[in-house]
């Protein structure tokens, strides 16, 4: 297979930050679609062989890795008294996948379903005590997991991205949501004829770089600060061809399908508010909402605020996984 790195990845710099490991954590493997997939399962620190713990699946992020926001809340939630698991979807970090960082609507939701069924043939994991966390992009994919029928039986999520074609097109300019997915139809169309895949980069200071994933100037970005999310785990690019999947995907229509105990932790600092709200409303389930401050990606790394979104979704847990 052939790669084509744009200039931008070819002079971007690799950027390394420590990243916080529970006291108990082991990896583990698990199939999906026949492709072998990488993650961690973090346990209490006082957790003895024997023990039946209710297991939460936790996803992170667009384009993240197991070692950035997964990682940390699946260790906060092992603190709490969980079984937490973080893992590296196909073709990101530790898991297998043939175009490496493609970030897939459709094959993540297929993850998540083998992640869910999987919990439950651990041994520190209570059958049927099973819920899965999202934070960010992720919230979409699981909830079109479980309204496919993922054995989760509760759901809870945490600055939520929710969108659909029209607020993508209005979030990312008519002009430039058609230069996307021309592009992004042109390079599937290069893989197909090629198999060469044409990448950009996931995320950049540099907000003239087009094609780029993700634009934001401030050096504190979280995918770009060695501080915070740009640890050498993390594969700062982005196949051009992912474009239109993602700008195109749903996460709106799976509201009605969800059947198991939802929570909601959002707020207007964080994506799309109006969204979020559009996304409750349309849930038919059991649910409740917490509306509280902070920005979008500080919920990704920050001490506070993490520490306080994972209690409140610990007594969500603590009530419906019974």
């Amino acid at each position: 297979m052939k790669y084509l790195l744009s200039a931008a990845i070819a002079s971007t710099a690799i950027l390394i930050a420590a990243t916080a490991e529970a006291a108990q954590v082991r990896q583990v493997t698990f199939e999906s679609q026949g492709e072998t997939l990488v993650g961690n399962l973090y346990l209490p620190d006082n957790y003895t062989a024997g023990q039946e713990l209710p297991g939460i699946v936790v996803t992170g992020s667009w384009t993240s890795v197991k070692e950035q926001m997964s990682g940390l809340y699946a260790e906060e939630l092992a603190d709490r008294g969980f079984a937490a698991l973080a893992f590296d979807f196909r073709n990101f970090g530790e898991s297998e996948g043939a175009i490496r960082a493609l970030e897939s609507p459709a094959m993540k939701i297929e993850d998540i379903q083998a992640a869910a069924t999987f919990m439950p043939t651990l041994p520190e994991v209570a059958d049927e005590q099973i819920g899965g966390l999202a934070i960010c992009a992720s919230a979409g994919y699981m909830a079109h997991a479980i309204a496919q029928g993922a054995p989760l039986q509760s759901f809870a999520t945490v600055a939520a991205w929710l969108h659909d074609a029209e607020t993508a097109r209005a979030l990312y300019t008519p002009d430039r949501y058609d230069r996307l997915i021309a592009a992004s139809q042109q390079a599937a169309a290069l893989y197909t004829a090629e198999g060469t895949v044409e990448y950009t980069i996931a995320a950049t200071n540099d907000e003239t770089i087009d094609l780029a994933a993700m634009r934001w100037a401030d050096p504190s970005f979280y995918y770009t600060s060695p501080d915070r999310g740009a640890i050498s785990q993390y594969d700062n690019r982005f196949p051009v061809m992912a474009w239109e999947g993602w700008l195109t995907f749903d996460a709106l229509a799976a509201a009605d399908g969800i059947d198991v105990p939802y929570f909601m932790v959002h707020g207007d600092q964080m994506a799309i508010p109006d969204n979020a709200k559009a996304f409750y409303a349309s849930v038919d389930a059991p649910k409740s909402m917490q509306w509280i401050e902070g920005f979008q990606m500080d919920y990704y790394d920050q001490p506070d605020l993490v520490s306080n979104a994972v209690d409140l979704v610990t007594d969500h847990f603590r009530q419906t996984l019974q």
